[in-house]
């Protein structure tokens, strides 16, 4: 959004001076806000996907319990499920040119028997609060309805994109490679305008007859 207001404007020049997350923070973060899985099977071997360390326990059946090789706090889940996903929003608190700030973090791991964990994070949000104590101001009328025209389109572009993916089998790619997700997506479009035509081929021909006999 293109500022505009004094305040807005304000904002926007103080977001430039604003230090970035560090590392510790975000290791901090994959280390607290995700829940490390250790993946225990029926005969009793449990396996911590944060390093993949594996050891026997039969007689234990606590929910938590602590990796022997990376001292890390796991919850153990009896399944044979390999993969697991996991995903939280961290937030932190700072100042910057006199202004409080809420910056919120996506974090997300996904997690593999046998494989090293994938770790992302992205910053998403910021809440400026003023020194006064008052947050950025809301939206006029004008501007409420301005950003209601723009969303129109999108309002109705989605419910064709549900029926494209329960209907015409985009829910998933059963084609290999990059080069042919973008056929898959093609084809289920085309499904859809032919749908479309032959519906109004049919109402066509049925009115043209109905209108001679």
């Amino acid at each position: 959004m293109k500022p505009k207001t004094k305040f807005q404007k304000q904002i926007v020049a103080a977001s430039r001076k604003l230090a970035k997350i560090t590392d510790a923070q975000i290791k901090w973060a994959y280390k607290n806000c995700i829940e490390h899985i250790g993946q225990k099977t029926s005969k009793g071997l449990i396996t911590c996907l944060e390093c993949n360390h594996s050891w026997t326990d039969k007689e234990k059946k606590a929910e938590h319990c602590i990796c022997p090789n990376c001292k890390i706090k796991l919850k153990i889940e009896e399944t044979r499920k390999r993969t697991f996903l996991d995903y939280e929003y961290l937030c932190i608190v700072t100042a910057c040119e006199g202004f409080q700030v809420l910056r919120f973090v996506y974090i997300e791991c996904k997690m593999k028997k046998g494989e090293a964990p994938r770790y992302f994070d992205m910053e998403v949000v910021q809440r400026w609060i003023a020194p006064n104590g008052k947050p950025l101001k809301a939206d006029s009328n004008y501007q409420k309805q301005k950003k209601r025209r723009k969303f129109r389109p999108r309002a109705a572009i989605e419910p064709v994109n549900a029926h494209l993916k329960s209907d015409f089998r985009m829910h998933e790619n059963y084609l290999c490679g990059e080069r042919y997700v973008q056929i898959n997506a093609l084809l289920s479009a085309t499904a859809w305008n032919l749908k479309k035509w032959m519906k109004n081929l049919i109402s066509w021909l049925y009115n043209t007859t109905v209108r001679y006999k």
